[in-house]
C-alpha cells in the first residue's frame, strides 16, 4: 500500500503522484526525484489557491510562490527546507541526471512528512499518522506506472484549481502551520542532510553519505573538507566516532555531533564532543594543530539542524565551544562559521588582546585636538572594556541626548581595533541620518598621528553595500545589513 494513500479522498492528485514516485524508486530514481519535485509544486500551488493568494506573472513559478508564502508567514522553516531540497533535487535530476536510490529514498521520506504536514494544516479530516515504509518492488511495474501516469494526467485536468471546505483565516493558518511543523520529527539521517546543506552554503565541502571516513576520504591540501564519522578513541559510545570532522587543508579544526530534535544539544558538547576532542587517534596526530588543556581540537559544535529559538534554547540552534581556554563555555550561534571564520579565530589570541586592552595608552581620549572626551565618557569606555575582558557577551552603555554618544563609541571602537580584540565591528543605527553623522565623526576626529578612523582602518559608510573581509567598521541600518549579507563573499 502506498504511503500517500491517506491523501486520496481530499488530495487525489498528490496521492497519485506520490504513489507513482514510489514505483519509480528502485528502477528509475531519477524519475522518482522528478515526480517528488512535481508533487511539491502542486502542494505549493494548492496553498496559494486555498489562501486566495494572487500570483503575478513574475512569480508564477515554484521559487516565486514559495517566496510569497514565506513572506505571509505560511511556511515554517522546516517545511521551507524540505521544499527547497525537493526543488534542488528535481533540478539535479533534470539537468545533471541525478540517479541515486539513496537520495531518492531520503527525498521520498521527506515528501511523506511534507504531505502529512500539508494535510494536517489544510485538510478537513483528521488522520492517524503512520510510520513511513519504504515501498516494495512490483512484478508488473511498467504497466502499473503507465496506468498511474494516465490517471495523473486525467486528475490534472479535473483539478486545475483546488476547492476545499476548510475555510480558515491567514492568521489561524499560520498558527496551524507552525504547530504542525513542530510536531514533525526528523531522523538523524534527515537532520544530517539539512546540516550538510547549511554547511555547503558557507563554503564547506560536505556530503554525509559520500565524504565518509569509511569510504577512504582523508584531508587534502587546498580543500575545506568535512569528513563524516571520523573515528576517535572515545569510550563515550560503542562507535567512538564524531559525526563531522572539519578540515582546513590537513588541519583538524573542529568536531561536531548531530542530534535528534528532542535531545539536549548544549550538554552534547560538554560531554560527548569534548570526549571526542580529547581522544584523537595516534595515527591521526599529523592533523592535530596543538593541544589545549587535554583537547586536541580547538573548536567544537553540536546541532540538530533546527533554527535557534530562545524558548527551546538548549534544544535548538548551533552550539559552539572554543576549547582552547578552560574558562570558555559553549553558547548558541545562529549560523555556521565559514572556513575563513575559523581561520580568523585560530589566528586571534584573546589573552594577548585582553592584555593589550589593559595596558593600552589611552592618551588619545583626552587629546584636546582629537576626541577630547569627558571623564564620564572615559569611565563608560573603561566599564565596557572590563566587561569584554571578563568574558561577558553583552554590555550596555546608556547615555542621554547631547552627552556625546558617537564620540564615546568612536573611542571604544578604536581601542578594540588597536588591541586586535575584534576583527570587525558593526555600527548599527535605526535611521540613515544617524549613520551619516557617525561617518562624519569617523572622518573628522583625529585619533593617532593626526589620522582619523577612516584613514587608519577601512570603514564602510551607510550607503556602501559592498563588503569585503578587510572592512574593519561597517555603518548600517538593519535593512542595509540585510542587503549587504546578500553580496557578502562566501
Amino acid at each position: 500500500m502506498s504511503n500517500f494513500k491517506f491523501l486520496e479522498k481530499e488530495w487525489p492528485l498528490i496521492a497519485k503522484i506520490g504513489a507513482t514516485s514510489e514505483c519509480y524508486l528502485y528502477d528509475d530514481p531519477n524519475a522518482c526525484l522528478y515526480k517528488l519535485g512535481l508533487l511539491a509544486e502542486h502542494i505549493v500551488s494548492y496553498m496559494c489557491d486555498i489562501n486566495d493568494i494572487n500570483v503575478s506573472e513574475e512569480n508564477d513559478n515554484q521559487a516565486g510562490r514559495i517566496k510569497i508564502l514565506k513572506n505571509k508567514g505560511l511556511l515554517p522553516k522546516e517545511i521551507d527546507d524540505i521544499l527547497s531540497a525537493l526543488r534542488k533535487n528535481r533540478n539535479q535530476a533534470v539537468h545533471n541526471n541525478l540517479n541515486s536510490v539513496d537520495k531518492a529514498s531520503l527525498m521520498l521520506h521527506l515528501t511523506y512528512k511534507l504531505c502529512v504536514w500539508f494535510h494536517q494544516t489544510y485538510g478537513t479530516e483528521k488522520i492517524q499518522v503512520k510510520e513511513f515504509e519504504l515501498p516494495q518492488t512490483h512484478q508488473n511495474l511498467a504497466a502499473l506506472i503507465a496506468e498511474q501516469e494516465k490517471e495523473i494526467e486525467s486528475l490534472k485536468v479535473r483539478l486545475s484549481k483546488i476547492v476545499t471546505t476548510n475555510k480558515t483565516s491567514i492568521e489561524q493558518r499560520r498558527k496551524l502551520s507552525d504547530r504542525n511543523a513542530n510536531l514533525m520529527t526528523l531522523s538523524e539521517r534527515e537532520i544530517r542532510f539539512f546540516i550538510d546543506e547549511q554547511l555547503r552554503k558557507v563554503g564547506w565541502e560536505v556530503d554525509t553519505n559520500e565524504l565518509r571516513y569509511s569510504k577512504g576520504i582523508r584531508p587534502v591540501k587546498g580543500r575545506n573538507l568535512i569528513i563524516s564519522e571520523w573515528p576517535t578513541n572515545s569510550a563515550y559510545s560503542k562507535n567512538g566516532y564524531a559525526d563531522y570532522a572539519f578540515f582546513i587543508g590537513e588541519k583538524l579544526v573542529a568536531l561536531m555531533d548531530a542530534k535528534k530534535p528532542d535531545e539536549d544539544i548544549a550538554s552534547t558538547i560538554d560531554v560527548q564532543v569534548k570526549d571526542y576532542a580529547r581522544n584523537i587517534k595516534v595515527e591521526h596526530s599529523q592533523f592535530i594543530l596543538d593541544t589545549w588543556g587535554g583537547y586536541q581540537v580547538p573548536f567544537l559544535f553540536a546541532s540538530n539542524g533546527r533554527p535557534y529559538l530562545e524558548q527551546i534554547r538548549t534544544k535548538s540552534g548551533i552550539w559552539f565551544l572554543d576549547a582552547r581556554k578552560s574558562s570558555n563555555v559553549s553558547y548558541p550561534v545562529r549560523n555556521w562559521f565559514a572556513p575563513h571564520d575559523l581561520e580568523e579565530k585560530l589566528s586571534q589570541n584573546i589573552d594577548e588582546a585582553n592584555v593589550a586592552l589593559q595596558t593600552s595608552n589611552d592618551g588619545y581620549m583626552t587629546d584636546t585636538t582629537g576626541l577630547n572626551l569627558r571623564d564620564y565618557q572615559i569611565k563608560a569606555i573603561q566599564a565596557a572594556t572590563n566587561a569584554i575582558i571578563s568574558g561577558r557577551k553583552t554590555a550596555l552603555i546608556a547615555m542621554a541626548t547631547g552627552t556625546g554618544k558617537t564620540r564615546t563609541v568612536l573611542g571604544l571602537i578604536y581601542k578594540m581595533l588597536e588591541a586586535k580584540r575584534f576583527n570587525r565591528i558593526l555600527f548599527l543605527v535605526d535611521r540613515v541620518s544617524l549613520g551619516e553623522q557617525a561617518m562624519d565623526a569617523f572622518k573628522d576626529v583625529k585619533l593617532k598621528e593626526l589620522l582619523t578612523l577612516d584613514q587608519i582602518y577601512e570603514v564602510k559608510a551607510i550607503d556602501d553595500n559592498e563588503i569585503n573581509l578587510e572592512t574593519k567598521v561597517s555603518i548600517s541600518t538593519v535593512q542595509g545589513l540585510l542587503r549587504r549579507t546578500m553580496v557578502l563573499p562566501m
